[in-house]
């Protein structure tokens, strides 16, 4: 699979990651998610798949936009995919800026998240 190809592929797994109807689906989640899954969120809070799919659970609906994706392939079969992501506010605003890295891996499942950090930024 070309880069481009693989770009997109995971761009659009990451943005149904962000996707409220996939978010509350354990299914889905499940899924996309590797078992060894490991998240350093925004505010530091680690967590692992379960501890990720039980927060998204009962989370309220976010809208987010997202931009500046870019991919570098680590070795064969794990990708490192980067982009920034903002929360868009009722009013329309585009809030709470954060730069996010993403760690995927290619199982015999196809491609799933196996690490994902969001650091805020100011924009």
């Amino acid at each position: 699979m070309t880069n481009d190809k693989l770009l997109l592929l995971l761009k659009e797994k990451e943005i149904a990651l962000q996707q409220p109807d996939v978010r509350k689906d354990m299914h889905q989640l499940g899924t996309i998610l590797h078992d060894d899954f490991l998240e350093i969120g925004r505010s530091g809070k680690i967590y692992n798949k379960s501890d990720m799919m039980a927060e998204l659970k009962h989370e309220e609906p976010i809208r987010f936009w997202s931009e500046d994706y870019k991919i570098k392939l680590i070795s064969d079969g794990i990708a490192l995919l980067t982009y920034v992501s903002s929360v868009i506010s009722d009013n329309g605003n585009y809030d709470n800026h954060i730069r996010r890295s993403s760690l995927w891996i290619h199982t015999d499942k196809g491609w799933r998240i196996i690490f994902h950090q969001g650091t805020p930024v100011k924009r």
